[in-house]
């Protein structure tokens, strides 16, 4: 008897055996992973708003104050000395990935033409799936981190 060319019913088996084992191995993997950015995204969006309501106010836009006010999973860079007197129809909101969250609602203006920021200190996120936070601060001088 000659040996035909190709693979036996095991050999296709154990192949697809083990292709089982390591996607149950890498979905929660990824799953992880996919958690972990998206908190570092959104920290990133945020520093990034957080920036742009500086660089606005800096540079006199609209002859305004910038700001931007976090509360819940949802932020708003606005136009206007406080978030309650803005002009809503310059309002850009933006919304969190279901899972990640302010810890306290903040409101941050930035002056005209200095860019100082109102308020100084910590802004934190918490991504609730994970319990992993990440902190955004603000110093006098309005530097973002």
């Amino acid at each position: 008897m000659t040996a035909r060319p190709g693979f036996t019913l095991i050999e296709v088996i154990v192949v697809i055996a083990l292709g089982i084992i390591l996607l149950s191995v890498s979905i929660p993997l990824y799953d992880a992973l996919l958690r972990v950015s998206m908190l570092d995204s959104s920290k990133a969006d945020i520093v990034e708003q957080l920036r742009l309501a500086e660089t606005k106010a800096r540079y006199g836009a609209h002859n305004s104050r910038f700001g931007v006010y976090m509360q819940d999973s949802s932020y708003t860079v606005f136009q206007g000395n406080t978030y309650a007197t803005r002009v809503v129809a310059e309002d850009n909101l933006f919304t969190l990935p279901d899972t990640i969250t302010f810890t306290a609602n903040t409101e941050i203006t930035f002056a005209t033409s200095t860019g100082l920021p109102s308020a100084t200190g910590a802004i934190t996120l918490l991504n609730s799936a994970t319990n992993q936070t990440e902190t955004i601060t603000i110093n006098e001088q309005g530097l973002i981190e």
